[in-house]
Formats: structure tokens, sequence, C-alpha cells
């Protein structure tokens, strides 16, 4: 009786789900076709022109990128990044001064053998 019920129930969400897909999607369709909509859409750009006209949209942009500067110095992440720059230099650095330092060392060696062969 569990696994009926299960099953039942299961059946029941997939056609509620259908039900509330087909309804949202008729909605949609209705809204977008309709007057409300070009009326919202409409007043939407008035008030976009009204702003960008006010130097608002501007102000907002810089204000938007100023914190978001002031975040990263608060948050360390410029700090971060340079100091990831800096040790990425690091390695390559330790990276050469191995493979001389290999070099040097095999050429020390060779001029031992040949040195305590004569």
């Amino acid at each position: 009786m569990s696994e009926d019920l299960k099953k039942s129930a299961k059946e029941w969400f997939k056609k509620a789900t259908d039900v509330a897909t087909e309804t949202a999607t008729a909605i949609k369709s209705e809204y977008d076709g309709s007057e409300l909509k070009k009326n919202v859409d409409e007043k939407l750009k008035e008030t976009e022109k009204v702003l960008d006209d006010l130097g608002v949209t501007e102000k907002a942009s810089e204000i938007s990128s100023y914190t978001s500067d002031q975040f990263d110095k608060v948050s360390g992440s410029k700090i971060l990044e340079l100091v990831e720059e800096r040790l990425s230099k690091q390695d390559s650095y330790n990276d050469l001064l191995a493979e001389k330092l290999d070099e040097a060392l095999n050429r020390v060696s060779e001029l031992e053998k040949k040195l305590g062969s004569k």
C-alpha cells in the first residue's frame, strides 16, 4: 500500500506541476500581448530617460565602481592579487637559479674530474 501511495503522490505532483506550468505559460503569453505590459515598458523607458538626463545613472555607476574598489581594498583581493603575481615571479626566478646552479655544479664536477685524473 505504501508503494501505491508513493506512486499516486508522484502522479498527483506531476499533474500539479504540468497544470502550474501551463497556467504560468498562459499568463505570460497574455501579459506579453497586453496593454499593461506596453504601459509598464513605456513608463520604464520614461523613467530611465529622466534618470539619465539628471545624471543619476552615471553617478550610480561611479558610486558602484568606487564601492567595488573600496571593497576590494578592504577584502584584500588586490593585495592577494599582487602577492600571487610576485610569488609567480619568484617561482620563475627560483627555477632559473636552480637551473644555473645545476649547470655550475656540473661544470665544477667535470673540472674536478679532469684535475683529479692528472
